[in-house]
């Protein structure tokens, strides 16, 4: 927990503090949210983004058996996405999950026929068993649409979603420059997120950690606090 959401080296320590709204995008079991809203104390607030049916149950029951934290939490029950309303799909389970837009079918001529045949011969596979869609928002327009005052800690874990996430809360982050713990193992492409950040000219610095002895936990914390 302590090792993929806090970054602490020498004279440099990344993570959520006292007083901090926090943004857990990925909160899964409701670990991360409860260890923020203890570090952020009573004058902090933590927006816990999670969907999943399977992780809810358990997130729930977490947070209730912590209700002195509780009431600092807020779940959000969307994804985090690049905009509102994009319909994304979560395939598979464990490490092997992965989120991404569904692609949009044609709905006439030869191709989208030619399918409905094949779904009337031999069923609809086009949607495997383990997938679940959802509407997604975008950091940007919550904050907005919530009057959220202030963001100071976003961590993100969200499953190669991260980049795309970003680029939806580019404003929040020129805004209020907040400091981030984004994982970056789920898709190479996670490895621009450094660049992406750093053309926003916002003076953040940079710090890798990586969590386990497997290929997977490696955080990207980002801080521009002075």
């Amino acid at each position: 927990m302590n090792s993929q959401s806090v970054y602490r080296r020498a004279d440099v320590t990344i993570g959520c503090r006292p007083g901090d709204v926090a943004l857990d995008c990925g909160a899964c079991f409701g670990g991360t949210s409860i260890f923020f809203a203890d570090r952020a104390g009573a004058d902090g607030k933590v927006f816990s983004f999670e969907f999943f049916p399977g992780n809810l149950a358990v997130y729930n029951r977490n947070v209730a058996l912590n209700p002195r934290l509780a009431e600092r939490i807020e779940l959000v029950g969307n994804p985090v996405w690049s905009d509102d309303a994009t319909e994304v799909v979560i395939e598979g389970s464990g490490p092997a999950t992965q989120v991404h837009a569904r692609p949009s079918i044609p709905k006439t001529g030869f191709r989208s026929g030619l399918s409905g045949v094949f779904r009337n011969l031999f069923g609809d596979r086009s949607k495997p068993e383990t997938e679940l869609s959802f509407r997604t928002v975008s950091i940007d327009s919550f904050v907005e649409q919530q009057g959220v005052e202030r963001v100071d800690f976003i961590k993100m874990d969200i499953e190669g979603a991260e980049l795309t996430a970003l680029r939806g809360a580019q404003k929040t982050i020129e805004r209020f420059r907040p400091s981030m713990a984004i994982c970056v193992y789920h898709k190479l492409i996670d490895f621009y997120i450094p660049q992406f950040l750093d053309h926003l000219d916002l003076s953040y610095k940079f710090h890798l950690q990586h969590g386990t002895v497997h290929g997977d936990e490696t955080v990207l914390f980002a801080h521009a606090r002075q």
